[in-house]
């Protein structure tokens, strides 16, 4: 797959979700408001969305200068060469060094791959539990204050009777 085309497969994800159009409709000659229906606000959160995805910043007045998503893909082509990596290939650098410490220690224990692979997918159920933990910790803690505003609302509702029958 060639960069334009990973850019092209980028920026058509986001006009399908800003845009809410078919897939089908985003081609390279797709003129933004002729043939997506992008009005001027539509263009001003496509870019927002196009520069948080790819984490660029655009210029002012971007969206007069391309009106057809080629025009947007040779742009982004030929700007910013840094947007080759998606969000998950820059998470997956920033881990490549604890992901090579944890090759090495396996290395180190001198144990298959398939042992290797085996402790891996137990220290993922092992993370997977303890999120299930925390979130079970924190639906009680939310139950918890669930119960307070009940009880709070009881005695409000109560003082409210109370002053009708002092009124009424």
């Amino acid at each position: 797959m060639t960069r334009q085309t990973r850019i092209f497969e980028r920026l058509k994800k986001l006009v399908v979700e800003q845009l809410e159009v078919d897939p089908d409709a985003v081609t390279p000659q797709a003129n933004f408001a002729n043939d997506l229906n992008a009005d001027e606000l539509d263009a001003v959160e496509l870019v927002r969305a196009v520069e948080e995805d790819f984490d660029i910043e655009l210029p002012d007045g971007i969206t007069e200068e391309i009106t057809t998503v080629q025009q947007a893909v040779d742009y982004l082509s030929a700007h910013f060469p840094e947007i080759e990596e998606t969000l998950e290939e820059k998470r997956l650098k920033e881990l490549q060094p604890l992901i090579e410490s944890i090759a090495d220690f396996w290395v180190k224990l001198d144990i298959s791959e398939e042992e290797a692979l085996d402790l891996t997918r137990k220290a993922f159920n092992v993370i997977k539990d303890r999120n299930i933990a925390s979130k079970r910790k924190e639906l009680s803690e939310l139950r918890k204050k669930l119960d307070s505003v009940r009880a709070e609302t009881k005695s409000i509702e109560a003082k409210i009777k109370q002053h009708e029958k002092e009124l009424g």
